[in-house]
């Protein structure tokens, strides 16, 4: 595994591409618990590492590139300052929306940071949502909605399927946030406060099956859009940059 250098960050530049970033670091680094997304080049036939992220206990990454002479820093994410634990009153989540929306905001794109449970924990509330199916069910489906395909289809392929479509078959984001070690979730509303209860409501609310399963903890990020479909553009784009991020998992469908 590779190792940081012995003198970093004392061996970073005095006013690199990010000075904010590096200080940033500097003051984490007794923090870092883990290093991670290596990039090596070889160099006059030497192995060197040119790129890598530190993560620390804080739930902050940086990440670390050598240019030229010395390291350059940025702080790729942060979801650790100025965040609320929730449930709280509706006034301060009112007062968090008014120090990072302008006045004309209307939509909002919010990140949510939700509980990890164990794997015991998590299956039991999945099955309220995905409950176990039988195989006669399975195949009582196929009969319904795939009439032609189903009869078509042959004995071996029809055994294979319904050996993977019965018992608990829960969605791809239930096993990927069970192996992530941060789960978001990223949505978008006219009304915060509102969609925010709905979230922490119990299974079957007005909420996403993600929280219901993953419940979440925080008010991690908000932000404020002029109109609706700008909204859900930015949900998007915001979840896909979340993902970026290695071993955290974000949900905004």
């Amino acid at each position: 595994m590779f190792k940081a250098p012995e003198d970093l960050p004392n061996s970073l530049p005095e006013e690199p591409q990010n000075v904010r970033g590096t200080r940033q670091l500097a003051e984490e680094w007794e923090n870092v618990t883990r290093i991670n997304d290596l990039r090596w080049e070889m160099k006059e036939g030497e192995k060197v590492c040119e790129y890598f992220i530190l993560h620390t206990e804080n739930d902050r990454g940086f990440v670390v590139n050598w240019s030229g002479g010395g390291w350059d820093v940025s702080e790729r994410y942060n979801m650790s300052e100025e965040i609320i634990e929730i449930p709280c009153t509706e006034d301060r989540i009112k007062r968090f929306i008014d120090s990072n929306t302008g006045s004309g905001d209307e939509y909002y794109v919010y990140v949510l940071a939700c509980e990890l449970p164990d794997k015991e924990t998590a299956v039991e509330r999945a099955k309220e949502l995905y409950p176990p199916k039988t195989k006669e069910e399975v195949r009582e489906f196929f009969r319904k909605n795939n009439t032609e395909d189903w009869g078509d289809k042959r004995h071996m392929e029809k055994k294979n399927i319904l050996k993977r479509e019965s018992g608990f078959n829960p969605p791809s984001w239930f096993d990927n946030a069970l192996k992530a070690e941060s789960a978001y979730y990223v949505g978008y509303t006219d009304d915060l406060n509102k969609r925010i209860r709905s979230h922490l409501q119990e299974v079957e609310a007005d909420g996403a099956h993600f929280t219901e399963v993953f419940p979440p903890t925080h008010l991690v990020e908000v932000y404020g859009y002029g109109t609706d479909q700008t909204a859900q553009e930015w949900e998007s784009k915001i979840g896909s940059e979340i993902l970026n991020y290695p071993d955290i998992v974000a949900y905004w469908f």
